[in-house]
């Protein structure tokens, strides 16, 4: 946000690292802080696996979670999220996902169903 971006905004670092193992795609990604703010060292995470079941379909899976990132522009920022999808590649270059998400903000609980459609070109 625009009130985080001062020059006293901490600086962060982003560790990602992905594979495929045979059907499987694995990811993990950690972002933090170098520094605190105002009592905080904001970091977030995040685990996902996907499988290709054949070349048209695929499940998937991710379990991410934030602690403390909002304090960079006031709020408490604590988030976690769990989520399973599934992906149908219609055509060469048109993809449909549904996902699935139940998640915790701060003090309130959600959940949340996305119907995605992607077309590359």
């Amino acid at each position: 946000s625009a009130q985080g971006a001062g020059k006293d905004a901490p600086r962060l670092y982003d560790l990602y690292v992905a594979g495929e193992v045979g059907d499987w795609t694995l990811g993990a990604e950690f972002v933090g802080a170098t520094s605190q703010r105002s009592g905080a060292k904001p970091q977030t995470w995040s685990f996902d696996a996907a499988y290709a079941i054949n070349e048209q379909w695929s499940v998937g899976g991710r379990w991410q979670q934030t602690d403390r990132f909002a304090v960079l522009d006031g709020g408490d920022g604590d988030y976690e999220e769990l989520a399973v999808a599934v992906h149908y590649a219609m055509f060469e270059n048109v993809n449909i996902g549904l996902e699935y998400a139940d998640g915790d903000e701060a003090s309130s609980g959600y959940e949340q169903l996305l119907l995605q459609v992607a077309v590359s070109f």
